[in-house]
């Protein structure tokens, strides 16, 4: 077997909980990396 047919796994994975207001929309939700981007958020008044 080489290192070539050897397979990688991770040994970290971080994560996080967030309570995020229902009413605050905008916000852009990212797969890597930050995990959101509040640039667009805004409170959307019912």
């Amino acid at each position: 077997m080489s290192t070539l047919d050897a397979a990688q796994v991770p040994l970290y994975q971080g994560a996080s909980n967030y309570l995020i207001n229902p009413e605050l929309k905008g916000i852009e939700y990212h797969l890597y990396g930050d995990y959101f981007n509040f640039r667009t958020a805004y409170l959307a008044e019912e």
